[in-house]
């Protein structure tokens, strides 16, 4: 996960407007991130991971 938050983070034209009101969807192999931006940075809302079978 820590690799998907630095990729996001590393990508400012994949973030959503400043503000906090527009939720953002990222997806890795096993897990997802849902964000929202801010003028100073990012705000992770919810985190989620895929089940292994």
């Amino acid at each position: 996960m820590q690799a998907l938050l630095a990729d996001v983070a590393a990508h400012p034209g994949w973030w959503p407007a400043p503000g906090g009101e527009e939720i953002a969807h990222a997806f890795g192999t096993w897990c997802w991130i849902s964000y929202v931006a801010y003028a100073d940075g990012l705000e992770v809302r919810d985190i989620g991971w895929a089940q292994q079978s």
